[in-house]
């Protein structure tokens, strides 16, 4: 004989896996990919949410060079940020000195895939894409809804890998690498 609650928990467990649980899913996770060498072609990227009209409404930096400790964050790199309701654009652009060197777009779905691959390549520096289009291994095309999940072909990012401090010069070599961060005059 089963225990009279045992139909009541089930359908509790069922609704929530039916609303989903927590906030997992107002978050979208933007995993950002390439082959533009860090920092030199590369340091920083910046992510933005725009709703179906394209206006603003969500936007962060992650400098990859990280000064004055000269830390390197290579790509891959994962960023979560907080999703709109509806329809919505994520728009990567990669920075070199605060300038748009690289831009990627992506039409979210607000049923669809809660990750956004966003490759950032060397093909696409510097391309200048109409509205609506974004630039894919060198060719301005339409924005789509979905990132083919291959389009980052580095594996995921393993804590380890994240951050990279540089080695300290060699003291035996008399000519001195020039530093990555400004140097206060």
């Amino acid at each position: 004989m089963r225990p009279p609650f045992l139909p009541i928990l089930l359908l509790v467990a069922l609704l929530a896996l039916a609303l989903g649980c927590g906030e997992e899913s107002d978050q979208l996770t933007v995993r950002i990919c390439g082959d533009i060498p860090v920092p030199a072609g590369l340091t920083e990227v910046r992510v933005s949410v725009l709703d179906n009209d394209r206006q603003p409404r969500h936007a962060g930096v992650m400098d990859l060079l990280v000064c004055p400790q000269e830390i390197v964050r290579k790509l891959p790199q994962d960023i979560k940020i907080s999703a709109l309701p509806g329809a919505q654009w994520v728009v990567v652009q990669g920075l070199q000195d605060g300038v748009e060197v690289v831009r990627f777009e992506r039409r979210v779905d607000p049923d669809g895939s809660r990750l956004v691959v966003a490759p950032l390549r060397a093909d696409c520096l510097r391309a200048s894409c109409p509205l609506g289009q974004t630039c894919v291994e060198g060719t301005c095309v339409i924005v789509a809804w979905e990132t083919a999940a291959n389009a980052c072909k580095e594996p995921t990012p393993e804590p380890s890998d994240i951050e990279e401090e540089l080695p300290s010069p060699d003291p035996d070599v008399v000519e001195e690498a020039a530093p990555l961060c400004p140097t206060p005059e």
